[in-house]
């Protein structure tokens, strides 16, 4: 009966270890092969961050420099560059990207111990056919689910942006630079609506607007599609979903200023 016993499980375990063998242990080891391939990594010791260093990817579309003796509290620290493989993560809602996106990092785990005193430049290349576009460089402000824009250089001679950064930690890419807001300025109330588009008095039907939420900053770019709303003190009911991008939606009701988007 023992004996019995002993070789049922001998051979249960004999079949465990030939799984792991054939398929987890594979599994594993392409997992950390994609890795390495879509992350292009230098350890930077202290001649590297005395001196400055420019990493970029194998083919080139994105470049991130430290500057020299822009490093501190560290004496080696890692840089870590790739292209962000599921860009739906990051909403371009009312944006217009001409650019895959990338993010790099500075510093292990956390990175808390790394301070850095200047800003690290960075280059992205973008679509070629986007040559006579005005462009702009944003991140992705995680705290505020936005993008918030750089200071940005092009370079004419190639399909490259360039601009500068102060954070261990950024995802970026290139925008097509929006368009001049009109003169014009309404202000007044906003509420909502389950619609399909903006209603407003004030502008044409059809007209792209940006609607400011005057509290925080926040705005949406939306189409007028209705006359309304009919209340005193209000100028622009908003759908759900757009005035969810500006406020939240419970307040129900928020000061907003209005401009058109030429």
């Amino acid at each position: 009966m023992y004996n019995l016993l002993s070789l049922k499980n001998n051979s249960l375990y004999a079949w465990v270890f030939l799984l792991v063998m054939f398929f987890v242990i594979p599994l594993a080891i392409k997992a950390e092969s994609d890795d390495a391939q879509s992350d292009t990594v230098i350890l930077l010791r202290q001649a590297s961050i005395k001196s400055g260093y420019t990493l970029q990817n194998d083919n080139g579309t994105f470049q991130v420099g430290v500057p020299p003796e822009s490093i501190a509290g560290v004496k080696r620290t890692r840089l870590r560059i790739s292209k962000v493989h599921k860009p739906e993560r990051y909403s371009t809602k009312n944006e217009t990207l001409i650019s895959d996106l990338y993010k790099y990092k500075l510093g292990r785990g956390v990175a808390r111990k790394v301070k850095l005193q200047n800003k690290v430049w960075l280059k992205l290349s973008y679509a070629d056919n986007q040559s006579e576009t005005d462009k702009v460089i944003k991140y992705w402000n995680s705290k505020k689910n936005k993008w918030k824009k750089i200071t940005t250089s092009n370079d004419k001679d190639a399909f490259l942006a360039g601009g500068a950064l102060k954070h261990k930690y950024a995802v970026v890419g290139v925008f097509k630079k929006r368009a001049q807001l009109g003169e014009k300025v309404v202000q007044g109330a906003a509420s909502w609506y389950d619609g399909s588009g903006a209603a407003c008095n004030d502008f044409e039907q059809g007209s792209t607007i940006r609607v400011t939420n005057t509290s925080t900053g926040d705005f949406v770019d939306t189409i007028i599609v209705s006359t309304g709303p009919f209340i005193p003190g209000r100028v622009v009911d908003l759908t759900r979903d757009d005035f969810a991008t500006i406020a939240d939606i419970s307040t129900g009701v928020i000061d907003v200023s209005i401009q058109l988007v030429e």
